[in-house]
């Protein structure tokens, strides 16, 4: 079974730590509230002065910060308007941009102390008390960055905390994907059970034992297609799916990610989240990848480089499509070299947006 990281600071009891948050990580919520209990959690595990949640749209200009504690919102939102016009060219920034690596960075990873103090992002965090930031990402697109940036008064953080970072990351954007497709979910539950009954998700409610209390008429539709071999499904979950639900919320230091099932040119995406009661809710979410892809191979594009391009304008990283495909975030890379220059394009937003005009939804 793989770990969520490679341990070389981190103890036993930093592990511990890490799980006694999860429960509250993984519990339902929607992607409004998810923030403020990220930031609680991480204070909890990595000391610091302050931590901030940034969203960005690049193509909408959309920006969305959460702070914790709370109270220095108002300072940062001060000095907001010296950093953000030079945000391109700040180093861990920049090394996400171009290298869609959202792993836990210090400054100091790319640039030395006198260089960095000429920054206006030096000069304005100064002006609050603030010497160094750890910053990590959840999600590394053309089209969103978010981000989480921990900030203390001197430089103190050290490659423990750096690998602490690392392991929760795997947990928080697991959550973090989650809530974003249960909101969605949620919002067609508020249009009205009919909307829920009728939406292009399957979502089946269980309790602890995977025994399934609802189902809506899409998910009966895809576990029969998907799970067609296991004549149980009607009355309890395949069991693939409650084994995969038993480690998702059971004593696992594995981020609690989609399962994955591919038939018939379809991946099927299946999420969970807790509720009361020992209940659990199940999403179920359909894309057609060879469909999808087949309209991308038209741009002259291999099977594979097509794959790797469909998941660009999904918004997932190198590392995300590493996984997805089962190749490395480097291969990856190579491929994303020569879908650039095959359909002519220099950026990963250019690139995800001639995804999407090629093989809409």
């Amino acid at each position: 079974m793989k770990r969520a990281c490679c341990p070389h600071q981190m103890e036993l009891a930093d592990y511990e730590a890490i799980h006694s948050e999860l429960s509250e990580i993984y519990r339902l919520r929607d992607a409004a509230t998810l923030p403020a209990v990220m930031l609680e959690a991480i204070r909890r595990l990595i000391p610091c002065v302050f931590c901030t949640y940034n969203y960005l749209n690049h193509f909408t200009g959309a920006v969305a910060v959460a702070y914790h504690p709370v109270e220095w919102q108002p300072a940062m939102e001060k000095i907001m308007p010296l950093m953000a016009p030079h945000l391109g060219s700040h180093p861990v920034y920049r090394h996400v941009y171009e290298k869609g690596d959202g792993s836990p960075h210090f400054v100091s990873d790319f640039v030395g102390e006198e260089e960095w103090s000429r920054t206006p992002f030096a000069s304005a965090l100064e002006t609050i008390g603030i010497a160094e930031s750890l910053i990590f990402c959840l999600r590394t697109s053309g089209q969103e960055l978010i981000f989480i940036a921990l900030n203390r008064a001197e430089r103190s953080f050290t490659e423990r905390d750096r690998e602490v970072a690392a392991c929760l990351r795997e947990h928080l954007t697991a959550s973090f994907e989650n809530a974003a497709a249960f909101t969605e979910v949620r919002a067609l539950a508020l249009l009205s059970t009919r909307a829920l009954e009728e939406s292009s998700h399957g979502v089946v409610l269980v309790n602890g034992e995977g025994n399934i209390l609802h189902a809506n008429a899409r998910a009966g539709d895809l576990l029969q297609r998907f799970f067609a071999k296991d004549s149980s499904w009607k009355a309890v979950l395949p069991e693939t799916v409650r084994a995969w639900l038993r480690r998702q919320h059971g004593a696992s230091t594995l981020p609690a990610e989609a399962m994955q099932i591919e038939a018939e040119g379809s991946l099927l995406l299946i999420r969970s989240a807790a509720l009361e009661d020992n209940r659990f809710i199940i999403l179920l979410q359909e894309s057609n990848l060879e469909r999808k892809a087949f309209r991308l191979r038209e741009l002259g594009l291999s099977k594979r480089e097509a794959e790797v391009l469909h998941w660009v304008g999904e918004s997932k990283s190198n590392f995300e499509i590493g996984k997805i495909l089962g190749i490395s975030s480097r291969t990856v890379g190579k491929h994303l070299e020569m879908i650039f220059k095959k359909i002519g394009v220099d950026t990963r937003t250019a690139a995800a947006l001639r995804a999407k005009v090629a093989s809409p939804d």
